[in-house]
């Protein structure tokens, strides 16, 4: 017996997005240390995430893990109140039916779904059939793809290799990771790791799929091209195409919530972002941050040079609304509020706190063409702020992550002197404008 409202994704109103952080088989590969570790960065990623959406949705299957039970049973609200959704799939009658084959003793099984039953108010459903077909197609797909991102990370790979994966793929009724993981064991290393890097990638971006919502996936896996590769043209994407992605990504990282002092927010409790939330809702920024990010969804479509200068003038229009409105005004808030925070904590505590800045970095939605669309999150890049929440506490990174952004400028540049878009000094003045705003953002006083 359950006690929670079932959802279809559809029906779960407000900005959304996908969290793996608790994944089982991540969690699995740690060590104790590892996993402690790890837990730090989930409770900042969930932090960061709660400002910037209404809601967190995470696979069902990883309420079965330790781990997460433990970290649940320290934030309650998080259930209650709705703020994290687990997506249950639709054939399962309720929690107890997640533990089916796990090898986990009766007595903690119980007490697992009875404190979930208790304090999970809402789960969102989901449909194997069509998430393992998608996972299918677009995995071979890749494969098959020459210059794809993942054909470019595995070039050793013959061709017969390659053939024979696919084939055996292809015959798999019900494709999972599992699956995937046994039929690549005679691979060398690398390239294991990249197909496995790209499987939990997709994997991940399937479950965001059907769930309708923003993709947040751990950084470490993702792979793409390289700026290098980009510039030398060996990738499936036109120049257009290129200079879109590139320059929405940009846009993207354009708008951004600045906390200072990231040992501060690391002492915040899940009660004080429910507070910190409030002062974004007051200013409306979430609703209007939404209708940004739908039109840069939009523009992944654009692909004619007049398109895409009509989209990119309508993003700009947006992104100085967003700046110039609500931004600055929320940033100055959040100063207020945090510094009351920080000295409560200090007189609680006695910890002398430091300087390092936590930047919320509002992230490109992946589950629209998401293998055609990650241009920008790539193996050369220094921590890339697209479609991740971005924590920059070392000044070294945020200097690596400036002059990974004049690099993009500057192919950008290039790219417009070689085609013909029409009013291109309009395009060249947009892209130093948010190349501009993205090194200040970046800047730090340590």
């Amino acid at each position: 017996m359950h006690y929670f409202d079932r959802l279809y994704p559809q029906n779960i109103i407000g900005a959304k997005c996908y969290f793996t952080g608790f994944d089982n088989r991540l969690l699995s590969r740690l060590s104790k240390s590892q996993r402690e570790k790890h837990l730090v960065f989930v409770e900042r990623k969930l932090k960061l995430q709660l400002l910037t959406n209404n809601c967190i949705i995470f696979g069902a299957t990883q309420l079965t893990n330790e781990t997460t039970y433990n970290f649940f049973k320290r934030n309650e609200v998080l259930l209650n109140e709705g703020l994290l959704i687990p997506a249950l799939r639709n054939d399962k009658n309720g929690f107890d039916d997640l533990f089916g084959n796990k090898r986990i003793r009766k007595e903690v099984r119980k007490k697992r779904v009875e404190f979930y039953n208790s304090n999970i108010k809402y789960t969102a459903n989901w449909d194997l059939i069509d998430n393992s077909k998608w996972f299918k197609q677009n995995f071979i797909s890749e494969l098959q793809t020459q210059n794809s991102v993942l054909r470019s990370n595995i070039k050793s790979i013959s061709q017969p290799e390659l053939s024979k994966l696919i084939q055996k793929i292809e015959e798999t009724e019900s494709l999972s990771r599992e699956v995937i993981e046994s039929n690549i064991k005679q691979f060398k290393l690398n390239e294991r790791k990249s197909i496995l890097n790209f499987r939990e990638l997709l994997y991940h971006i399937s479950g965001a799929r059907v769930m309708d919502c923003e993709s947040l996936i751990p950084q470490e896996e993702y792979i793409d091209y390289s700026l290098t590769d980009i510039e030398k043209r060996n990738t499936i994407l036109s120049e257009y195409q290129i200079f879109n992605k590139l320059f929405l990504a940009l846009a993207a990282e354009s708008i951004k919530l600045k906390i200072t002092k990231l040992d501060l927010f690391d002492y915040l409790e899940f009660e004080d972002i429910l507070i910190i939330r409030q002062i974004i809702d007051n200013n409306n920024f979430r609703s209007h941050y939404q209708s940004f990010l739908r039109i840069i969804i939009e523009g992944f479509h654009k692909e004619k040079p007049d398109e895409i200068l009509y989209n990119h003038q309508e993003i700009i229009r947006l992104q100085q609304i967003l700046r110039s409105e609500f931004k600055d005004k929320i940033d100055n808030e959040l100063d207020d509020f945090l510094a009351k925070m920080e000295k409560k904590r200090k007189l609680k505590s006695g910890l002398a706190l430091g300087k390092g800045t936590v930047s919320i970095a509002l992230g490109i939605a992946s589950f629209i063409d998401p293998l055609y669309t990650l241009v920008g999150i790539v193996k050369d890049s220094p921590s890339t702020i697209v479609n991740i929440t971005d924590l920059s506490s070392s000044k070294t990174e945020l200097d690596r992550k400036k002059n990974y952004v004049e690099m993009r400028k500057n192919l950008l540049s290039k790219i417009l002197d070689r085609k013909d878009f029409r009013d291109e000094t309009i395009l060249l003045d947009m892209v130093s404008l948010l190349s501009n705003y993205v090194s200040n953002d970046l800047k730090v006083n340590n």
